[in-house]
């Protein structure tokens, strides 16, 4: 059965007949935790007792089962140092722990209650919930111009179409992608929300709502609405309007956090060489695009009352049809695909209808999930940063609690001779476009080539190669699992864009060979191996100038034709280094002396590129250097003008940050 169906089904309670699996793991996994115990001796557990009743499809001894061995192995196969996981069911928290350390150099354990945890991007699904709360209280319309709303920021007209709340809650707005200063190095650096986005609201790349590109600018604006709504700062709202109701003690947005709660903030830590290096406390102008604290059980908490529709304990964040509204889809890069709904992101699992979130910060990971249909959900968070941890635990949480048969599925001969259509490379849109930040897209490439049984093979972002098989038109399936792309096309049928099933925050798009990874770094091999061959011809022909005396001396322009390709030879190796310096001074928005210098070379390579084209010409005109001579520095010339179209595509002539 396509997964997509289950959209038509998730309303409906599933029963499952796969109960000898969990025999199984009930009787195995106990002989495993008692032969593995004393490898986690060092690792605390730390739980909460709750009361549970006896019909669930998340039992406690099941769920505790399952909690325990996966944490257990996951923080030493990861490295963990602390991480907590809380289960939420039919309105109550039936699980909560903690593994291992918030803070490993005081051995203090992970405590579920009071512990906090920066949740990077979930939080932004509290920003979210903040706007809808001003919405049903008939502040705004969903499709209003966000600029009717704003007290002084400005949103360009670039396009007829303006920038509505709608598409900022589905990350529709077109935005390009941007960071810098978004996390400065000292409080001092910390500025208003209205004054950072003033300095560094993003172009806006396409009309909105054509596909979705993740804007972490989308809801800093957000952020920014609910402060010129309301009247508040964003951290007060939410404060008085979501955690206060909803009992959440141990949460917040401030910057620097209150004096009370620091003594509970995790510490993030790094994983080098074999050791964990602590991390400082992290501050952000991007504060309510995620940056928050928070500890399992005040996320438990949040949980609940998004799966009540806004009720929790007899109090309410949002009103019944509001939270109805926010969970709904809202919009699809193609509808046969999870999309996104008000905030949250769809995906389909195990004929499952999911809302999710994930979010990382520098030192933090974390997963929010909803199970609407199974009233059921979870919270987890960890103080280190890998994103395999989160796939790895919805994947086995999903396949223990709420298991589904995968139809089988074979290529058939008639793809033969449509599955080329689709080949090529393509590049996420989540990137920057318009900025020095545009090189960090370098390497992310997603190869899509042919099979000869009628299959494609893909190799997606940061994953190995698999097969995919063809399902539906332009839809292809994943063999053995359930996961789903499919592809935009042209006029000709050619394919121009990928929607990948498990990411609707965004698409890829089809790329030219002269724009992919491989043809950009074979440009910088043959770059820098004719720099290095020029070089090394300096220093063999001043050699031979000093000890032959007989050699004629060249005249003074085939000198200076000569220093400049030694020049060009020189800067080219030292901006490469010097870029890799200054990289985190973009996001810290440290733009010193040396930042300024650095992004000047890009400059000078480029007069040096027009001033050794110039050479070259004169070169051959003059017959300076003999033959080999003039063909080295042409060769030069070529690769400084290449060169310089490398600097152009990647933003790097200029200051473009």
């Amino acid at each position: 059965m396509y997964f997509f169906k289950a959209q038509e089904m998730f309303k409906k309670v599933w029963n499952y007949s796969e109960e000898v699996e969990k025999v199984k793991l009930l009787i195995i996994a106990p002989l495993f935790l008692l032969l593995t115990t004393h490898l986690f001796s060092t690792a605390p557990v730390f739980a909460n007792n709750l009361d549970t009743s006896a019909n669930r499809n998340l039992p406690e001894d099941d769920i505790e089962l399952f909690a325990d061995t996966f944490f257990q192995k996951a923080l030493e196969e990861y490295q963990i140092p602390g991480a907590v996981f809380v289960a939420v069911e039919n309105g109550e928290i039936i699980f909560s722990r903690g593994y291992g350390y918030a803070d490993l150099e005081n051995s203090i354990p992970v405590d579920p209650e009071k512990t906090m945890f920066c949740a990077g991007s979930v939080g932004k699904l509290i920003n979210w919930t903040a706007l809808m709360q001003l919405y049903e209280k008939g502040q705004f319309g969903l499709f209003d111009d966000i600029n009717l709303h704003l007290k002084n920021l400005h949103v360009p007209e670039t396009f007829p179409e303006p920038v509505t709340f709608h598409h900022l809650l589905t990350h529709t707005p077109g935005f390009d992608d941007r960071n810098t200063a978004a996390t400065p190095d000292t409080i001092e650096q910390l500025l208003p929300l209205e004054e950072y986005l003033t300095r560094t609201l993003p172009e806006r790349l396409r009309p909105p709502g054509q596909v979705t590109q993740y804007s972490n600018h989308g809801a800093v604006i957000s952020g920014l609405l609910i402060e010129d709504i309301s009247g508040l700062p964003f951290d007060q709202y939410v404060e008085q309007n979501i955690f206060d109701p909803l009992g959440m003690n141990y949460s917040t947005f401030s910057q620097p956090q209150p004096e009370n709660l620091q003594p509970h903030m995790a510490t993030g830590y790094h994983y080098m060489n074999g050791d964990h290096i602590a991390q400082p406390v992290r501050i952000a102008n991007v504060m309510s695009a995620g940056m928050g604290y928070f500890s399992g059980l005040d996320m438990a908490n949040f949980l609940i009352a998004h799966l009540q529709l806004g009720e929790f304990k007899g109090k309410r964040i949002l009103e019944q049809d509001s939270a109805t509204l926010m969970h709904r889809t809202h919009f699809n890069n193609d509808p046969r695909l999870p999309g996104m709904a008000y905030g949250f992101i769809e995906k389909f699992k195990n004929n499952r209808h999911i809302l999710w979130h994930t979010g990382t910060s520098p030192d933090f990971h974390s997963l929010l999930v909803m199970i609407p249909a199974e009233n059921s959900g979870f919270f987890f968070s960890m103080n280190l940063v890998d994103t395999q941890v989160s796939s790895k635990l919805l994947q086995e949480f999903m396949n223990y609690f709420y298991p589904a048969d995968l139809e089988e599925v074979t290529p058939t001969p008639e793809n033969l001779d449509i599955v080329d259509r689709y080949t090529g490379v393509y590049r996420t849109n989540w990137h920057a476009h318009r900025t020095i930040e545009k090189l960090a897209v370098l390497g992310r490439d997603v190869l899509v080539t042919a099979n000869s049984d009628g299959s494609l093979t893909i190799r997606l972002e940061n994953s190995p190669a698999t097969r995919w098989i063809r399902t539906d038109k332009h839809l292809f399936r994943m063999d053995n699992a359930d996961e789903y792309v499919s592809f935009a096309v042209d006029e000709n049928e050619d394919a121009y864009r990928l929607h990948q099933g498990s990411r609707p925050i965004l698409v890829y798009e089809k790329i030219a060979w002269w724009e992919t990874t491989t043809f950009h770094i074979s440009l910088q091999v043959m770059v820098i191996s004719i720099f290095i061959s020029i070089l090394v011809a300096a220093i063999v022909g001043s050699f031979k100038r000093k000890t032959a005396k007989s050699i004629k001396q060249d005249p003074g322009p085939a000198r200076f034709a000569r220093f400049t390709g030694i020049l060009v030879s020189l800067v080219h190796p030292l901006f490469l280094i010097g870029f890799l310096a200054i990289q985190m001074k973009v996001i810290s928005g440290n733009f010193d002396l040396l930042f300024y210098t650095v992004l000047t070379l890009p400059i000078i390579l480029v007069a040096l590129a027009l001033t050794i084209t110039i050479y070259a010409i004169i070169a051959w005109q003059k017959n300076y250097w003999g033959l080999g001579g003039r063909i080295h520095y042409t060769l030069l010339a070529a690769a400084a003008l290449v060169n310089s179209w490398v600097l152009y595509y990647w933003n790097l002539i200029g200051y473009r940050f």
